[in-house]
């Protein structure tokens, strides 16, 4: 669940307009503002009219946003106390310096422990601490395989296995939360199509090939969990592979 709060005081610079400023409170996606109370940052921008031979440096007016304030989104916490990085400049050709500071909460962050990629009889094929398990191995883990018609009745088939991941809570001097917390886990069912699957094949979009659905608990089988993705995305299953 994504966390969003947010508390600033705005200027910005959009379109040389001086008065879009506004104090801003926003709460879970709730906006709430203020009258104007502070300027945009004015400098004056210089360049060389390199399209004419010894033509003078010229220069204008631009303008930058500033904002003071901080806020929270996704555990991400953000401290602002002036000027800010717009689209319309890069900072280094100006000089200057964007006023920010930022950091993940380490309390509230969780860190990852674990990778473990799974036989067909649920032993262990490969696993890895802190790190993911390599393509390389995951490419030759054995497989559940099945057949199924896409929507538009094309017979494709479907390789699958079970992997899972777990994260403890808290990096670094906070390490110690783990203690106090369960940690979490996510088990997926990896699914990698012999040809494109839906909509999207056969055009720029392209269709699906191969990704990872969550699987409901550690009951559930390749099959069972393959079955129920047939269901959501309108697809036929067939059976297994022979």
């Amino acid at each position: 669940m994504s966390i969003e709060l947010e508390l600033e005081l705005e200027a910005y610079a959009e379109d040389d307009c001086m008065d879009e400023c506004h104090l801003v409170l926003k709460v879970f996606g709730n906006r709430f503002e203020l009258p104007a109370l502070i300027k945009p940052y004015v400098f004056t921008h210089h360049f060389k009219k390199t399209w004419e031979d010894g033509a003078p440096e010229a220069s204008y007016q631009k303008t930058a946003s500033r904002r003071y304030g901080f806020y929270l989104f996704d555990n991400h916490f953000n401290v602002m106390w002036g000027i800010q990085g717009d689209m319309h400049f890069e900072f280094s050709d100006e000089g200057l310096k964007e006023k920010r500071w930022s950091c993940f909460l380490p309390w509230a962050e969780w860190k990852f422990i674990r990778h473990t990629v799974f036989n067909p009889d649920s032993t262990v094929y490969a696993e890895a601490d802190h790190t993911h398990v390599d393509f390389d191995v995951r490419d030759e883990t054995p497989t559940i395989d099945f057949t199924f018609n896409d929507y538009d009745g094309e017979n494709l088939s479907v390789k699958t296995y079970i992997e899972e991941r777990e994260w403890s809570r808290g990096v670094g001097w906070f390490g110690w939360l783990r203690c106090f917390f369960t940690n979490k886990v996510s088990r997926c069912l990896n699914l990698e199509f012999s040809g494109e699957v839906g909509k999207g094949k056969g055009s720029w979009k392209g269709g699906t090939l191969g990704h990872g659905i969550e699987m409901l608990n550690v009951e559930e089988s390749n099959e069972s969990a393959f079955k129920r993705y047939c269901k959501e995305h309108n697809l036929a299953y067939k059976g297994k592979s022979q």
